[in-house]
């Protein structure tokens, strides 16, 4: 039961594999342009992510450029205008004034000044008190002393008003100072804080890795990040890098006027952001492929599967054994050519069924006449069997009735010798002799007519045995009958076995019908061969009853004409007798000639004692045959009671179809 529940647990129904197989088809094609799309969308935003971030970076470096290239070209001009002799203090009026000119016309300057190797600074923005600043001391003095000719530029700091700042300074042509410029970095900020993306923004870091524009960093601050090493390694480039726990992405160049780097970076969420809708979109083809895919799947499946459960309703009813259901067979496709093949097997199981039914009718019919014919042949064999008993009484009497007679002449004989010796005696021994020989006379007579009656009893056994290998003739014939019969039913059961095994699963009822008739069918050739074996053993016995029933008739044709013979040596006895009796005087004469045929006599009842005991012998061998026989066809019957009881089970299990 387990084994069961478990094959049913596990069973792959076709409903299951249509379902399997149309999701397969229909659903893999979406999935595979649903994902291929999404990953394509991906692909192209963040390609247009990065090079809009490319675009960005590069108008934030334009910008910074030309920002920067002026007030280069301008710390060049302004440094080519003033010497040595216009040095005159702090307050130079030669000076100052053109300072004070360029802050006007240009906001972002937050100062403009000269400082001198004497330590004098020269503003354009006079100070009361310089509290001791020496430029000597500062960056941007240091580093164009360092490369007179040639305009420099300082790190980003925060100046006194808490404002980023850069200071780009030159020599002057007789390097006789320095002219610096201090610009605010506030406005190139603004201008370059550029939205990357929807949450990414443009990075600015001077050459000290300080920030110039960062949303994340103050101006002035020192940057931190794995990232920087690889950004100051190179020119340009891509880098991936991770920001407070999330990736990001950064696209980067280096302005070659200042030697910034200026980068673009977002974060790589913003790509799954953007092809959200896209995403969506797919994700709703799915689900409405998914709903189409259903439908269609359901309505194919219940096209598929309802005249399946119809023909699978209409077998369990087969495999019941009802053979009269009709067969859907309207579908024109292959469920329909299956119907119409399983309606032709139904057909040909039909007239196979109809056709072991009338065999095992005849079977049945054909055992039954064999039980009757068996049982005609018993009571045959009885009468036989009696018949040669009521023989080997009469033997057994006419022995007594020879060995009687025999005696009869031994004393006949005795008495002829005393004759001669007791002539006073003759009379009364011829009288003796005379009711001696009547009395032979009579048993002669007698064993004549048993004689006869024994060969008319003979030849009633020889007709009847005649008669039973006659009859065992037509049981052979029937028992050829059934053994061919036997084989049809095998052979029918075979084409059963082989259309069960067709009709696979739903055969297997049918198998099991189809292997019984075959048992039954085999256990039938199998009687059948055991009973001609018995009738061929029992022929075999007739035969040889025949054969001796012929000799007995001949040892009986012996017996009557020693009989006879005896008859007429009894006739010549008793006219010897009666001569004796007239004539005395040839007692000598007659009683030698009486002892000649004593004699002979004794001789004939000898023989007849031995035909008698020959024929009780012969009677006894018949007797054990006729005994054989009857048990052969108690064995027989006994067979045909089986074939009978066969062929009802036969009939039992062919009754469950119904046709």
């Amino acid at each position: 039961m387990s084994k069961k529940t478990n094959r049913s647990r596990l069973r792959w129904s076709i409903r299951n594999q249509l379902i399997v197989a149309f999701a397969i088809v229909l659903l893999a094609p979406s999935l595979v342009i649903s994902i291929s799309m999404y990953n394509n969308a991906r692909t192209q935003v963040a390609s247009q992510l990065i090079t809009s971030a490319n675009e960005t970076v590069k108008t934030a470096n334009a910008f910074v450029s030309s920002s920067l290239d002026a007030k280069f070209h301008d710390a060049e001009v302004l440094s080519g205008l003033f010497d040595r002799s216009m040095i005159d203090g702090r307050l130079s009026p030669q000076i100052v004034p053109r300072l004070t000119q360029y802050i006007k016309l240009h906001p972002e300057a937050i100062d403009v000044f000269v400082g001198t190797p004497e330590g004098l600074m020269v503003r354009g923005v006079p100070k009361e008190n310089e509290n001791g600043y020496d430029p000597r001391e500062r960056d941007w003095y240091k580093q164009a002393i360092a490369a007179p000719g040639t305009t420099v530029m300082t790190s980003v700091v925060i100046n006194s008003s808490n404002k980023p700042v850069v200071v780009i300074a030159r020599t002057l042509p007789d390097n006789s100072g320095v002219l610096g410029i201090s610009l605010n970095l506030e406005n190139i900020a603004k201008q370059v804080d550029i939205q990357v993306g929807h949450e990414g923004y443009v990075i600015v870091l001077d050459k000290d890795q300080n920030y110039v524009v960062s949303r994340n960093g103050k101006p002035g601050d020192k940057a931190t990040g794995d990232y920087l090493k690889t950004m100051y390694s190179q020119e340009q480039g891509k880098i991936d890098y991770t920001f407070e726990n999330r990736p990001k992405q950064m696209v980067f160049l280096t302005n070659p006027t200042t030697g910034w780097k200026i980068a673009g970076t977002m974060y790589t969420s913003e790509v799954d952001t953007a092809v959200a809708p896209v995403r969506n979109q797919a994700i709703m083809i799915v689900i409405i492929s998914i709903v189409v895919a259903a439908i269609i799947v359901f309505f194919c499946i219940r096209m598929i599967m309802k005249p399946i459960q119809r023909l699978r309703q209409t077998t369990t009813l087969i495999s019941a054994g009802d053979l009269t259901v009709d067969i859907d067979q309207s579908k024109n496709d292959e469920i329909g050519d299956l119907a119409r093949d399983f309606a032709g097997m139904v057909s040909s199981l039909r007239e196979m069924i109809e056709n072991v039914k009338d065999t095992t009718d005849n079977v049945s019919s054909a055992s039954e006449e064999l039980a009757a014919g068996a049982e005609e042949t018993g009571r045959s064999v009885e009468h036989v069997t009696m018949a040669i008993q009521e023989v080997a009484t009469g033997s057994e009497r006419q022995v007594t009735s020879v060995n009687q007679g025999a005696a009869s002449i031994e004393r006949m004989s005795e008495r002829v010798a005393e004759i001669s010796g007791h002539v006073n005696e003759v009379s009364q021994t011829l009288q003796d002799a005379a009711k001696a020989a009547v009395k032979g006379n009579e048993s002669v007579i007698d064993v004549v007519q048993k004689i006869y009656e024994i060969q008319t009893t003979v030849d009633k056994l020889s007709d009847i045995i005649t008669q039973m290998n006659n009859q065992s003739s037509e049981i052979d014939s029937i028992v050829d009958l059934i053994r061919n019969i036997a084989k049809q039913t095998n052979l029918l059961a075979l084409n059963a076995s082989i259309e069960a095994a067709r009709a696979g699963e739903h055969g297997k009822g049918f198998a099991v019908v189809a292997e019984e008739v075959r048992k039954l069918a085999s256990e039938s050739g199998d009687s059948a061969q055991r009973i001609s074996d018995l009738i061929s053993g029992m022929q075999g016995v007739v035969t040889q009853s025949l054969g001796v029933m012929e000799q007995a008739k001949q040892n009986v044709e012996g017996g009557i004409l020693a009989v006879d013979t005896s008859g007429r040596s009894f006739s010549k006895i008793n006219r010897s007798i009666k001569a004796v009796s007239s004539k005395m005087d040839d007692v000598s004469g007659a009683t030698d000639q009486l002892n000649i045929e004593a004699d002979a006599v004794v001789a004939s009842i000898e023989q007849i004692a031995s035909i008698s005991d020959q024929s009780a012998s012969n009677t006894e061998t018949i007797s054990a045959a006729a005994q054989q026989q009857l048990a052969s066809m108690e064995e027989v019957s006994s067979a045909a009671t089986d074939l009978t009881r066969l062929a009802e089970q036969l009939q039992h299990v062919v009754s469950r179809f119904k046709l």
